[in-house]
């Protein structure tokens, strides 16, 4: 989950800028409120670190820790925010990849 002063620093960077939220394509606020409805919910291992280092994250944690979850969430934010960029999603086997990280409870279709 996030700390309490990080859900006050977004409530507080949302109302700055409600009126251009309501001005955002259906679509658009669609995937903005899906983002912060995450972040809201995710632990703090779970969001990424600040800074433009984005090209590999590995996650190392136990089973139900929520890696494949957090691997949803961000590459599809990803994908959203940078169109016509490729991304990996590498597993054991295809059958692993797609009944997990695309067809899986926690994946990319979830």
């Amino acid at each position: 989950m996030l700390t309490a002063k990080q859900s006050r620093e977004i409530e507080a960077k949302l109302a700055l800028h409600q009126d251009t939220l309501k001005k955002l394509p259906e679509d658009q606020a669609a995937a903005f409120h899906a983002r912060m409805k995450w972040l809201m919910k995710a632990h703090k291992y779970q969001i990424p670190p600040k800074g433009d280092w984005f090209t590999i994250w590995m996650l190392v944690a136990g089973r139900g820790s929520g890696k494949t979850r957090t691997a949803a969430e961000d590459i599809w934010y990803y994908a959203w925010t940078h169109p016509n960029h490729r991304v990996l999603i590498s597993g054991p086997t295809s059958a692993d990849i797609r009944d997990t990280m695309i067809e899986g409870e926690s994946g990319l279709l979830a």
